[in-house]
């Protein structure tokens, strides 16, 4: 019986030891029992294409290939997920596979808005929230948009840091975290790495 397959979706692809460090998450994935697939295989393709074209096309078919996607949430440089990773997110919950998530930023997405925009507190008017720039902010008590923390609760969902401090981007304890959950649910019983 074939390993299930995750395709590791998230900012890491920017870490300047990137291949370092996709060889931690791998090694990882493969003591629970899952064949990972890292975006960063995409980048020594050959081709015609311009790289950003490969890149694209490969990252979408190891997610296709992929039985499911962790995705790192975290916040990359703004209060937010990275895009191209949110983007990852929803592509594969449109071909129906389940998707867990994890941010190791504890605060909420207010507070982290607060922190981005200009450092100033947020302020209420009229029942709503909003920042320093005049611009509404989604006060729900989730860890971000709310199109990513619910479409989360439908398919694996979201493991965030605990505390009040954020944790280093290549951090891997919520990814373990997220593995956990992910054996629970493809083998019925954790697989003990």
């Amino acid at each position: 019986m074939s390993r299930p397959s995750i395709y590791l979706a998230g900012p890491e692809v920017f870490l300047a030891d990137t291949v370092g460090f996709f060889a931690k998450k791998q090694a990882l994935c493969r003591q629970f029992g899952f064949e990972p697939l890292a975006p960063l295989d995409a980048e020594h393709r050959d081709g015609e294409q311009p790289l950003s074209r490969r890149i694209y096309l490969r990252n979408v078919e190891l997610a296709r290939a992929a039985d499911l996607v962790i995705a790192n949430l975290s916040p990359f440089r703004g209060p937010s997920a990275d895009v191209g990773t949110v983007w990852e997110v929803g592509f594969a919950l449109a071909l129906g596979k389940p998707v867990f998530g994890y941010s190791n930023d504890p605060r909420s997405y207010p507070e982290r808005v607060a922190a981005h925009v200009h450092g100033q507190p947020l302020t209420r008017t009229d029942g709503r929230l909003f920042g320093a720039d005049k611009l509404a902010v989604e006060d729900f008590g989730l860890a971000d948009n709310l199109m990513i923390a619910e479409c989360l609760m439908e398919t694996g969902g979201m493991v965030l840091a605990e505390g009040n401090r954020p944790q280093p981007l290549d951090a891997l304890d919520l990814f373990r975290v997220c593995l956990h959950r992910a054996s629970e649910r493809f083998s019925g019983s954790v697989l003990n790495p």
